[in-house]
């Protein structure tokens, strides 16, 4: 077993199986938690964070427990946002609203989160994100590449009648080569009602893609969960910075 493989069983062996990123603390812990103590530094103990694509609210649940935070989530979906567990809860804003549509004003927040949602939309979701963040904010958001989808996933896709098909994914004048899961004929009524998905095909086009959208690449870091589908699943964690104006 090499180096690269010992640190993946490592993780593996250490988490629990779950459905998604945003319902482990590890992850927050290594992706959230730092941007938030830098924000705080630099906001006299305060911040407020955007988490695009919400759902029912897993990732607000680790975000609530620092009481000095804003958290403004917003969902497209209002059944998610009835279902969510941040309902209630202290500090927190709810928004139902797709992307495109978002009122959160401009420039109001100090960090964005997009936990596995950037396979829908991502053009428009990082729009959102560079018009709500301040200037200098940072964001910490995953994708996935189609190469590393796992076999139990195309399983998976493949018994609910979901099919991939190359596509193109132009912003802001670039051109990008995806992969796009098409759930239109799926059985699955969630995957139907959520919509297509769209996975870059390479590191460099996700780079390229976010310095489109106006975003410098901090730090990338890869993510490795074991998942209901599949002992090894792996998305890339970006922190990106807004460049200026």
């Amino acid at each position: 077993m090499d180096n690269t493989n010992k640190y993946y069983y490592n993780i593996l062996v250490a988490i629990p199986v779950i459905t998604s990123p945003s319902m482990s603390s590890e992850y927050h812990e290594a992706f959230h938690a730092p941007l938030i103590t830098e924000a705080k530094k630099r906001n006299g103990g305060k911040a407020t964070v955007v988490d695009v694509g919400c759902g029912t609210g897993k990732t607000i649940e680790f975000l609530n427990r620092d009481p000095d935070l804003t958290i403004i989530g917003i969902d497209r979906s209002l059944d998610a946002l009835r279902q969510s567990t941040s309902r209630g809860m202290r500090n927190v804003l709810l928004v139902n609203a797709d992307v495109k549509n978002s009122p959160i004003p401009d420039a109001s927040a100090d960090v964005g989160i997009a936990v596995g949602v950037m396979t829908f939309e991502p053009e428009a979701m990082m729009h959102m994100l560079r018009r709500t963040l301040k200037p200098n904010g940072e964001c910490a958001v995953s994708f996935r590449l189609f190469s590393a989808i796992s076999e139990g996933s195309h399983t998976s896709f493949r018994a609910h009648h979901s099919r991939f098909s190359d596509r193109t994914l132009s912003a802001n004048g670039q051109t990008f080569s995806m992969k796009m899961l098409d759930h239109s004929s799926s059985s699955n009524d969630r995957s139907r009602v959520a919509g297509n998905q769209y996975y870059f095909q390479s590191i460099e086009d996700i780079e390229r893609f976010v310095r489109t959208m106006g975003f410098d690449v901090v730090r990338h870091e890869p993510f490795a969960y074991t998942s209901q589908r599949s002992p090894r699943e792996q998305i890339e964690v970006f922190r990106l910075r807004k460049t200026k104006e």
